[in-house]
């Protein structure tokens, strides 16, 4: 049996995290230009990860989970869930973390389409 030493283990889970931080960040640019402009890499990547620790204060803590909710900070603000309501909702029991960030990402993208169609 291969037994791998507790510091190479988080010696890769560092080297993982950071591929990832760095792939979030190329996505961001990719889809929201306008909204990243003023971050140079390194501080773009240092953004998602303050946002991914942000994020694990409400129990999101996958990949994708996080890429969400790094998305939602850049276009509602990095402390979008200190609104009361917003941290209430983040808060309240029933769905899992994950699918209540999932769901409101869900109705945020309709509520911009309507008013997309309403601007015409």
């Amino acid at each position: 049996m291969l037994t791998i030493p507790r510091e190479q283990m988080k010696a890769l889970d560092q080297i993982a995290r950071e591929q990832f931080r760095h792939r979030v960040a190329a996505y961001l640019c990719r889809t929201l230009p306008e909204e990243t402009a003023a971050y140079d890499d390194q501080a773009l990547v240092t953004y998602v990860e303050a946002s991914e620790h942000r994020a694990a204060r409400h129990g999101i803590e996958t990949e994708y989970g996080i890429a969400q909710w790094t998305c939602v900070t850049l276009l509602l603000g990095f402390y979008f869930d200190d609104d009361p309501l917003m941290h209430e909702y983040l808060e309240t029991p029933g769905l899992d973390p994950e699918g209540k960030l999932e769901a409101f990402v869900d109705g945020f993208n309709e509520a911009l389409l309507d008013l997309q169609h309403q601007q015409g």
